[in-house]
C-alpha cells in the first residue's frame, strides 16, 4: 500500500482538527511514501524535506510500485509522521517492512489495540480481507470515540482484491451504527499523483465517469457500542421492494 497525494492531504486535514500531540495514527499495512521530494518540499517546506531519511530499500520499493519515472527516493514513513507530531503504528498479517504489529483483520481484534487511536487509516487493505464485515468492525474498534476512520478502497478495480466497494457500504455501516461521515464520499481517479475526483451519492444509484477509481471515505466514531450489520438504505426506504 502507499500514501499518495490525495490520501496524505486527507490525513493532513484531519491532523489539523486534533489539538493534542502526539496524534496516535494506525495504518492497516505499511504505507510507502510515493511522494516526490518537490511535492513534500512545497507542502511542508524545504527544511522539513531536508530532515527526511531515505529508506535503505528505497530502490526496491520504487521498482515494486513501478514509479521510477516520478519518484527517485522513498522516505521512511515513521520518521515522516514523527516530524508532524504523529506516533504511527503499522498493522499487518506479516512484517513486510520490518516493524509491523501483527493482526489479521479477518479475525477478532486483539484487546490491546481496541480504542487506542486518533486516526485509523485503511489505505487499501480492507478489500484484501475475505471476512470484510469483521475487517471494518476491527478498523472501527481500534479508533477512540471521537477519532476518525479513513478508507481508500477500490470502487472499480477488477481483481485488485476480493472486493470492490459501493458508497452505500460505508454510509449504511457507519450511519446505522450512530457514527458520522464527516466528508462527502469521493471517487478518485486511480493515479498516484492524480487529484481528480467526483463526489458520489452515498446511497442513490449513479453512473461513474471514471474507468478506474478508489473511494475516499472519512468517518468519525461517535460511540463504542458493538456494531450491528446494517440493512441497505435501498431496502430500508422500500421494505417491500423485491430485487
Amino acid at each position: 500500500m502507499a500514501l499518495t497525494v490525495v490520501s496524505l492531504e486527507t490525513l493532513r486535514n484531519l491532523l489539523a482538527t486534533i489539538p493534542h500531540r502526539p496524534v496516535r495514527l494506525l495504518t492497516a499495512g505499511y504505507p510507502d511514501l510515493l511522494l516526490p521530494r518537490d511535492y513534500i518540499s512545497q507542502a511542508f517546506g524545504p527544511a522539513f524535506a531536508d530532515k527526511l531519511q531515505v529508506r535503505p530499500d528505497s530502490d526496491a520499493i520504487i521498482r515494486w510500485h513501478n514509479v521510477g519515472k516520478v519518484v527517485d527516493k522513498i522516505y521512511e514513513t515513521r520518521q515522516f509522521f514523527a516530524l508532524l507530531g504523529v506516533e504511527v503504528t503499522f498493522l499487518d498479517i506479516v512484517q513486510v517492512r520490518g516493524d509491523e504489529v501483527l493482526q489479521d483483520l479477518n479475525g477478532p481484534l486483539k484487546p490491546e489495540l481496541a480504542q487506542q487511536f486518533d486516526i485509523v487509516y485503511d489505505g487499501g487493505t480492507m478489500e484484501h480481507c475475505f471476512n470484510v464485515a469483521q475487517g471494518i468492525a476491527n478498523l472501527l474498534g481500534m479508533a477512540k470515540v471521537g477519532g476518525y476512520i479513513v478508507h481508500s478502497n477500490p470502487f472499480n478495480l477488477p481483481n485488485h482484491g476480493f472486493f470492490n466497494f459501493n458508497p452505500t457500504f460505508y454510509a449504511d455501516f457507519y450511519e446505522d451504527n450512530g457514527h458520522t461521515l464527516v466528508e462527502q464520499i469521493r471517487a478518485i481517479a486511480n493515479g498516484i499523483f492524480d487529484r481528480g475526483f467526483v463526489v458520489v451519492p452515498k446511497t442513490a444509484r449513479f453512473k461513474s465517469s471514471l474507468p478506474e477509481a478508489t473511494l475516499m471515505v472519512v468517518a468519525q466514531k461517535q460511540n463504542d457500542y458493538p456494531p450491528i450489520w446494517p440493512t441497505q438504505t435501498k431496502y430500508k426506504k422500500n421494505p417491500s421492494l423485491a430485487g
